[in-house]
């Protein structure tokens, strides 16, 4: 998970923060293949996880990145302010 590490960094540094939110982005969407690979075997391999739980990651998949597209939506909020 050093890439997700190395793109919350990013997000610090007012002249990679832009970079950072869109890494953060394809980090997240990548991820999507990962948590419906899981829905489709829950039966079979991860038997022991509530499939509501597995749903409930793909919802918080969305919000999350809705919240990283507010950082490089024009306007959007900057963790860190950018002189004038």
């Amino acid at each position: 998970m050093f890439s997700a590490f190395l793109a919350g960094v990013m997000l610090l540094i007012p002249a990679l923060s832009q970079w950072g939110a869109w890494f953060i982005i394809a980090h997240l969407v990548v991820f999507f293949s990962v948590h419906f690979w899981m829905i489709q075997h829950a039966s079979d391999k991860y038997s022991d996880v509530p499939l509501g739980l597995l749903w409930f990651r793909i919802v918080l998949q969305v919000i999350f990145i809705v919240w990283a597209s507010w950082f490089v939506s024009p306007g959007g909020k900057k963790l860190v302010p950018r002189s004038a």
